[in-house]
């Protein structure tokens, strides 16, 4: 069996388990539109697809043994057909909003996550192994810190990532952490009350001054 890793990294939590029961053959993962899904095992893509009725915007990979994986409901694809895929490669971004390019059936933005062996639905989470990694520390707000959060704007070369900048410098934050925070009032380019999308050198100038 291959070592198989989540599709996000940190995990975001759950909106949905698996509930074959209820014609649910993976795992909701509840993250907003736009978070980076990564390919959970090195293998081959085995279609891409846009399922209008149901999962929409799909990818599904094969790996050694009999294993496959499927991404739904995304709003971006990056891989193709038949193209080999490393562990952590790019699939595409989450989506899932009602109504939107590739949401498919979805009513609200998550990633739809499934692992199948010989094409029978296996709980995501009786294979999962955590990612290698050091694990995320959310930055320490203080009331009274001016701070606010952009974009390393990949329209001009930048990775897409999200960072609070403050004070006393900037710290990538995940994507769920970009939702609390827009909750908690921190403005960010989304809400408009945050500046235009910039890139990442002005974002650490920015964060000097």
């Amino acid at each position: 069996m291959p070592e198989i890793y989540p599709p996000l990294d940190p995990d975001p939590g759950r909106s949905r388990g698996f509930n074959p029961a209820n014609n649910h053959y993976g795992i909701d993962y509840n993250c907003w539109t736009g978070a980076e899904v990564y390919c959970c095992a090195d293998g081959t893509v085995l279609r891409v697809a846009n399922e209008t009725g149901g999962y929409g915007n799909i990818v599904e990979i094969r790996h050694d043994d009999g294993w496959t994986t499927r991404y739904a409901h995304l709003s971006r694809v990056d891989v193709a057909a038949g193209e080999y895929v490393n562990v952590r490669q790019l699939v595409g971004l989450s989506g899932g909003a009602a109504g939107a390019p590739g949401a498919g059936n979805s009513t609200g933005p998550h990633l739809h996550y499934e692992t199948r062996w010989m094409n029978n639905p296996v709980d995501p989470d009786n294979v999962l192994i955590p990612w290698p990694n050091e694990p995320y520390t959310r930055p320490t707000l203080h009331e009274g810190d001016c701070m606010r959060m952009i974009q390393n704007n990949p329209a001009t070369g930048g990775d897409g990532k999200w960072y609070l900048v403050t004070c006393n410098g900037l710290q990538e934050i995940p994507p769920l952490d970009v939702w609390n925070f827009a909750i908690a009032g921190i403005p960010h380019s989304d809400q408009g009350s945050g500046p235009v999308i910039i890139a990442l050198d002005q974002a650490i100038q920015a964060a000097k001054t």
